[in-house]
């Protein structure tokens, strides 16, 4: 099982770093695509935490709400306008954390 890593972890995290383990959070304000090709936008929180989250790849609206788990390759730290966010490529596994 992956380590699961924090949203105060990640929001401490250097820009440009891929994360190796498991994010746990509620994926809240989904939104599509503004056009093809680009990241739909959502937030992810937890305990009061929150860090902005691009999500590659298809939709995630059936998410919206829940306690997500992400894992596997194709996270990682960017930074824009100063603001950290994670960016979760198409290939990360999401699901339900609610039955740990």
């Amino acid at each position: 099982m992956n380590k699961i890593i924090e949203i105060s972890q990640l929001l401490n995290t250097p820009d440009q770093t891929y994360i190796n383990g498991a994010v746990e959070g509620y994926l809240v304000q989904i939104r599509p695509p503004f056009k093809g090709g680009a990241p739909g936008k959502a937030k992810l929180q937890d305990g009061g935490q929150s860090i902005d989250v691009s999500l590659w790849g298809q939709g995630f609206t059936h998410w919206q709400g829940k306690r997500d788990r992400f894992s596997g390759k194709g996270m990682k730290i960017t930074e824009y306008k100063g603001a950290k966010q994670l960016s979760v490529g198409d290939k990360v596994l999401v699901e339900s954390a609610a039955a740990d």
